[in-house]
């Protein structure tokens, strides 16, 4: 499994800082990450906007309260399922999935079609609860935030 490869915070003085992954490291059930502490040129305006407003964690629940377990969207599993059966899928074939959510379409691909999904979303917060959500589940899934 791979994490995103940055992220951003502040500080207690407001500065903002970006948090680069150097490396990441399994240990038997751990996962460990080596990050670095790195100035931050470009607020990244919008990110911030959905991880704070748009899709803050209690937000994320109640969407998926609407929409069923793995989905923030309207459709939830059943739409995906039509959606990747027009897909054609095919075992060990790669999917880039752009605005992942919190990865319930990638679990589902994963697991059914027996494919490597790499799921991709501008906010920290989805990638947090879909790398979350893939502890324990036999998939072949990453997740990267861009």
């Amino acid at each position: 499994m791979q994490v995103f490869q940055e992220c951003q915070t502040r500080d207690a003085a407001g500065n903002t800082f970006e948090l680069s992954m150097i490396r990441q490291k399994g240990i038997g059930a751990y996962i460990c990450w080596i990050w670095q502490k790195v100035s931050s040129v470009n607020e990244r305006g919008f990110q911030r906007f959905l991880d704070n407003v748009q899709y803050k964690s209690n937000g994320i629940l109640c969407y998926e309260r609407v929409f069923g377990q793995g989905f923030v969207s309207t459709g939830g599993i059943e739409t995906t399922k039509e959606f990747v059966e027009k897909m054609y899928l095919k075992p060990g074939q790669r999917v880039l999935d752009v605005g992942c959510g919190i990865g319930g379409g990638d679990f589902y691909m994963s697991q059914e079609y027996d494919v490597h999904v790499v799921g991709i979303d501008l906010s920290v917060n989805m990638i947090s609860f879909s790398l979350e959500r893939a502890i324990g589940l036999n998939c072949s899934v990453e997740y990267c935030n861009k």
